[in-house]
């Protein structure tokens, strides 16, 4: 059982490429200590993130109107776009696909502290007594003192393949199943699958958990390399056997409850298909409207003659000959 530990150091940096919440002391860190610092640090990284993302967005059609620094709008799609595709089977429309590429697991944190992780973790079956205790290890927790058990693979079927493409981003399809979980007919297994990039995985799950267990990282995925980069030949056996890998330490409680919260909040466990079905219509809306307005755009610059200002109609144009040509 993860027992707590004195207060942890923490920093935050900006990249380049994204913000990178660091932490230091082990699994086992002060939570408290971690959301007050969190809610300082990431007032001052967010802002120039977000912008930065929201002016790449501006020409797509998923960014609305109002401004780069108006972009809690914007935030809000890009969560309930990767609701959506984590709640329900599609198909779904690129602009859909376009708005979930942009989400990060950084501008969850203050939603998720508002949500309460902690209540968040009872909802699905799990006893944790803190942030940093279990009260009840998850092999145990589960309906009927059976094993709470978190699976998380990469599809494998014969007939569909393990990924898809969508607006120029490679999907990773993570099938995942919860149970057994107490319900009011009796105990349920959850089962869905989260469409996630590469990217998704690695800045917004695997950088979180390799920093959180610090030297402890090592110990639990010795023998489950993350995927490397730019998915070369091998990535999808490698996040397989990761995800694996962090679903048993999550299962035996050989982590803190932090982590699992973050990981069921990353694949957006009990996400509901009509919570986030409002989301597709307002970006198909948007996408429609930027249509027109490109339209009359080129229909105006067509019906524009311009001509150079030494041109003077009243000038005879000199006909060049066939010789001349």
């Amino acid at each position: 059982m993860a027992s707590a530990s004195s207060s942890s150091t923490h920093d935050a940096e900006d990249t380049g490429q994204g913000a990178a919440v660091r932490f230091s002391g082990g699994a086992n860190f002060n939570a408290s200590a971690t959301k007050a610092a969190m809610s300082s640090s990431l007032k001052e990284v967010t802002a120039k993130q977000e912008d930065r993302e929201a002016a790449n967005r501006w020409a797509d059609g998923t960014m609305s109107s109002g401004g780069p620094r108006k972009h809690e709008k914007d935030v809000e799609e890009w969560r309930a776009a990767l609701a959506r595709i984590s709640s329900s089977p599609g198909p779904f429309p690129q602009v859909v696909w376009r708005a979930a590429a942009t989400w990060q697991q950084w501008q969850e944190f203050e939603p998720m502290w508002r949500m309460d992780p902690m209540c968040s973790l009872s909802n699905f079956g799990y006893q944790a007594a803190s942030f940093e205790q279990w009260r009840i290890l998850p092999c145990k927790a589960g309906e009927g003192n059976e094993p709470l058990e978190l699976r998380l693979d990469i599809l494998q079927d014969v007939l569909q393949p393990p990924h898809v493409e969508h607006d120029r981003c490679t999907w990773y399809l993570v099938d995942c199943t919860l149970g057994p979980i107490p319900g009011d007919e009796g105990p349920l297994q959850l089962s869905w699958r989260a469409p996630r990039r590469l990217q998704h995985l690695r800045e917004s799950l695997h950088d979180y958990v390799k920093e959180m267990l610090a030297e402890n990282y090592s110990v639990h995925f010795a023998g489950a390399p993350f995927a490397h980069t730019a998915g070369p030949r091998g990535t999808t056996a490698r996040l397989r056997k990761w995800l694996d890998t962090l679903a048993d330490v999550i299962n035996s409680g050989a982590v803190s409850p932090i982590i699992a919260a973050l990981t069921l909040h990353f694949f957006h466990a009990g996400a509901k298909e009509e919570d986030s079905a409002w989301v597709e219509t307002e970006l198909r809306g948007r996408q429609v409207q930027g249509q027109r307005r490109e339209s009359r755009g080129r229909q105006r610059q067509s019906a524009r003659h311009v001509f150079p200002r030494s041109w003077n109609p009243w000038t005879p144009v000199q006909t060049r000959g066939a010789d001349d040509l």
